[in-house]
């Protein structure tokens, strides 16, 4: 698979497949890249790319069970209290992510919400379908 994705990025997007949604690919790129008003400034085209955002229950979840290993939380933040530190990240990254879907709103891009009940495997196959990875 990360084969297949260095080989398709590796391609001319004028050769990538046109966008299911029924609008046209962007021209010659202009300053930065940007093809319109709609696209962030370093993509041609909003199919090339697709946010994952965690809900903050599964990413207190998700950093809760990593930092549990005391010599992991060590590692990461030193002496201080392990569960200030939590609360300090998962403040930081909500700020993080609601920036990120603020932005992907702005420029017409894709974010998918993660909430741990779409297994991993079914979740790469929507991204792999979405990037036409599929075979």
């Amino acid at each position: 698979m990360a084969y297949e994705v260095a080989e398709w990025a590796s391609t001319s997007p004028t050769s990538w497949p046109a966008r299911r949604t029924g609008r046209t690919r962007c021209g010659p790129t202009r300053r930065h890249g940007r093809c319109g008003p709609a696209q962030s400034p370093l993509l041609r085209d909003p199919v090339q790319a697709v946010f994952l955002l965690p809900t903050p229950r599964f990413r207190r979840d998700a950093l809760a069970a990593r930092y549990a290993d005391p010599a992991r939380a060590r590692a990461n933040w030193g002496d201080h209290d392990p569960e200030t530190m939590l609360v300090k990240r998962l403040a930081r990254d909500a700020l993080w992510d609601d920036e990120v879907r603020r932005q992907a709103a702005h420029h017409g891009l894709d974010t998918i919400v993660i909430d741990g009940s779409i297994p991993v495997a079914d979740l790469a196959s929507q991204l792999a379908a979405r990037f036409w990875l599929e075979p």
